[in-house]
């Protein structure tokens, strides 16, 4: 029996500036404007052989499962 072995990618993101959003923004449009963006990266999780990890705040951490090319 042989050792199947899959090849996956990490994406780390983090919302730059997101701080400086809050202040000039205030706490409630802020944070619907980074729920929006981490929502729209989830939702592009499944067109992408990806799974979602975690998010906190203004972070998303999930992982790619490669292709294998023939």
């Amino acid at each position: 029996m042989s050792a199947q072995t899959n090849k996956i990618a990490i994406l780390f993101a983090d919302i730059c500036g997101s701080t400086a959003l809050y202040e000039k923004l205030g706490d409630l449009l802020a944070r619907q404007l980074i729920a929006r963006c981490i929502s729209i990266m989830k939702g592009t999780l499944s067109t992408h052989n990806g799974t979602l990890i975690k998010t906190i705040g203004d972070e998303i951490l999930c992982t790619f499962l490669l292709r294998k090319l023939p």
